[in-house]
């Protein structure tokens, strides 16, 4: 199972589960634990059911297996059982389970589980089930570490944000089929800060100017810092209305960011294009409006036009 993405993995194991028993009578879902909820993230089903959640307290079997630790084969109980989870069953028409929990490195991922339609599940079965569980939780590990290593290649160590390489992908891989904004943002007076108070109060302020342009972003949104003073945000299906409103939504932010009376001012410069435009390029254009802006000495955002020939024309 040379798998790196953990999804991919999560996806294959219920499909190679599924594949164990008898065709057209049986359910296989991997199931996350997480804040009392159990959520179905993969779903194998010959009867075509989509992937359900319930609440942990009214599934006696899977809280069993996140406090033992231990795989678990049972005939389902409608009396012993809650709403969310009575309300999955009779969905789906299972009447025996087997929960197999996969833990890479010690911790407890989630459970690989089997359910059938009016078969037990023999020993065999399941023996069968939880020797591809050991191979499913050997390479969700390996999926995992890689998608670490991913993260961290990507990611700016100080902020949490995208570093210029996650931006890049995320341009690439996100940005080519929809119009967006893209923001250049300068963190102006960083520099004094770090050469009069140090680099600890330096990097504080980042790490705070970091999170409020990111908590004003909406879903779908990036920022990413790119330089030691400098940020990028994405804005999607966006015109230029929208990257003012983001902008100045990110300036307010920002200048409520100080520790012991320190902080730093924006500068911000814009530019969008549209689905066929090239967001490479609308973002070097974000950044000559912003060296526009800083040129002239203003402390709002600056424009650019749609199109590919229109130059930038700062806005007063």
């Amino acid at each position: 199972m040379a798998l790196r993405d953990p999804r991919a993995v999560i996806a294959r194991s219920t499909q190679l589960v599924a594949s164990l028993c008898r065709s057209g009578h049986w359910r296989a879902a991997y199931l996350h634990v997480e804040d009392g909820v159990v959520t179905e993230l993969a779903v194998t089903d010959p009867a075509g059911t989509k992937p359900g959640n319930r609440l942990l307290r009214h599934d006696p079997y899977a809280g069993a297996v996140v406090q033992d630790r231990e795989p678990l084969v049972a005939e389902l109980d409608p009396t012993a059982i809650g709403p969310t989870l009575r309300d999955l069953v009779e969905e789906t028409g299972i009447t025996h389970a087997g929960y197999i929990p996969v833990a890479p490195r010690g911790e407890l991922h989630g459970i690989l589980s089997i359910a059938s339609r009016g078969i037990a599940i023999d020993d065999e079965a399941f023996t069968r089930c939880r020797a591809l569980g050991n191979v499913v939780e050997s390479a969700l590990g390996l999926a995992l570490a890689h998608h670490e290593l991913e993260m961290k290649a990507n990611c700016d160590e100080l902020t949490g944000l995208a570093n210029e390489r996650g931006l890049s992908m995320f341009l690439d891989a996100e940005c080519q089929t929809r119009a967006i904004c893209i923001l250049a943002i300068d963190l102006e007076g960083l520099e004094l800060i770090r050469a009069l108070y140090g680099s600890g109060a330096a990097d504080g302020i980042v790490v705070q100017v970091a999170r409020a342009a990111a908590g004003v972003l909406r879903q779908g949104d990036i920022v990413a810092r790119v330089k030691s003073g400098a940020l990028v945000a994405v804005i999607a299906h966006a015109d230029q209305s929208d990257a003012r409103r983001v902008a100045t939504r990110i300036h307010d932010a920002a200048a409520k960011v100080s520790t012991d009376g320190i902080g730093v001012t924006l500068t911000i410069g814009s530019a969008c294009c549209g689905i066929d435009g090239d967001p490479h390029r609308t973002r070097k254009l974000a950044e000559q409006a912003l060296c526009e802006v800083e040129r002239v000495g203003r402390r709002r955002p600056a424009r650019c036009g749609h199109f590919p020939d229109t130059h930038w024309t700062p806005r007063i």
